[in-house]
Parts: C-alpha cells; sequence; structure tokens
C-alpha cells in the first residue's frame, strides 16, 4: 500500500464504497488513516476510521474451519 499516493487511495476507497465491499473498505480506510491521523487535533483515530466507512466485519456464516477444509482436500485426491 505504501507505493500508492493518497490521492489513487481515496479513489480505491471511493470505488470499494460504490461496490458495497467492506473488506476493502476496511482495507483502504485503515490505510488512509494512518497517513492523515495527527494525535491531539479534536478527533480520536477511531473516529476517523469509521468517518471513511470502516466497519466491524461480521463473522462469515460461510466459512468452514481447518478441519472441514483438510477432509474436502483429502477427498478431492481419493
Amino acid at each position: 500500500m505504501k507505493n500508492i499516493r493518497t490521492y489513487e487511495l481515496i479513489s480505491l476507497l471511493t470505488k470499494a464504497i460504490s461496490e458495497q465491499n467492506q473488506q476493502m473498505v476496511n482495507m483502504y480506510a485503515y490505510e488512509l488513516t494512518t497517513r492523515l491521523y495527527v494525535p491531539d487535533t479534536g478527533y480520536t483515530f477511531d473516529e476517523i476510521l469509521e468517518g471513511f466507512g470502516y466497519r466491524s466485519l461480521e463473522a462469515d456464516l460461510n466459512q468452514i474451519t481447518i478441519e472441514e477444509y483438510m477432509r474436502t482436500r483429502e477427498r478431492g485426491n481419493e
């Protein structure tokens, strides 16, 4: 991310928001916040982060355990 210019990062964040891709929104929002945050300016890091659209991701209901993954791999090799 360090090689992406700030204005490009803002464009990527805007695109991720319009596509409703919360995982990418979180990634870009966090990077942008780390670049812009200045302590003691009246806003906390978390407030700025949320302002850029960062939200906690709920547990993916389709996520499988490592054991389930390994069982499917073993079945595929049979």
